[in-house]
């Protein structure tokens, strides 16, 4: 059978062309990891929130740096030993109940420390991502299309084998409205779905106001099942055929 792909043909009126900003997709998750100040002995439980090649983003109670601290991480792995990572405090946002969301990104590390990262990744994809979701949502920000024929234009947020969030600037869908999305694929061609709208929500952006809309896929077929698993892999491992 023939892939359900078509070529890009370019923008349409809505939001700007903005071009893709993915240096290192991330994965939603949730896991416990352990984490300390470099050089101290002290290890610290913590909530892994994302991981992706580039660092990871959790949230401890306790303090443990600032930005521009180095830190060591316990990640979960596939094997019986954690998998020992150091990174450097991007950022630090405060949170609800004094707890503190760190971002980090990885400090430079060993083509063994990046084989077992690939490997989390391949288990997380598996598992749903450890937490409740049925589908791993992976970040993937550019162009979509949308609308009852894709006339409009948003930018993708998340993408998993479920469905996708992006954000709509104008003639935002509402809940229960079907639509159809367009998404570009990495080997420029276009994946045209179905949907239905679960989720918006108003939010401030850069350029004023937009919302934020949760799409699920309906009458997913196999091909289509196969090039968002495609997508989904191409995301997280942009330099390997096989994955």
């Amino acid at each position: 059978m023939v892939p359900t792909t078509h070529k890009s043909t370019g923008g349409s009126r809505g939001v700007p062309i903005a071009k893709s900003r993915r240096v290192h997709p991330r994965i939603q998750v949730t896991a416990d990891i352990e984490v300390k100040p470099n050089g101290s002995l002290q290890w610290f439980s913590a909530q892994l929130q994302e991981i992706s090649r580039g660092g990871v983003r959790f949230v401890i109670k306790e303090y443990i740096g600032v930005r521009g601290d180095v830190i060591e991480l316990l990640l979960p792995s596939i094997d019986k030993e954690r998998l020992n990572m150091e990174g450097t405090i991007s950022r630090v946002q405060l949170q609800d109940q004094g707890h503190l969301l760190l971002a980090v990104r990885f400090k430079p590390h060993s083509i063994d420390q990046q084989a077992a990262l690939d490997r989390i990744f391949v288990i997380l994809l598996g598992r749903g991502g450890g937490g409740q979701r049925a589908h791993v949502r992976v970040a993937y920000r550019m162009e979509v299309r949308y609308g009852d024929n894709a006339e409009l234009q948003g930018i993708l947020q998340d993408v998993s084998q479920g469905g996708c969030l992006m954000l709509a600037t104008r003639d935002a869908p509402s809940v229960n409205d079907s639509v159809r999305v367009v998404i570009p694929t990495p080997d420029d061609t276009e994946l045209r779905l179905k949907a239905r709208v679960v989720r918006d929500q108003r939010v401030s952006t850069e350029s004023g106001r937009g919302t934020l809309v949760g799409l699920q896929f309906e009458n997913m077929s196999a091909d289509k099942e196969v090039h968002i698993q495609a997508l989904i892999n191409s995301t997280l491992f942009p330099n390997s055929a096989s994955a």
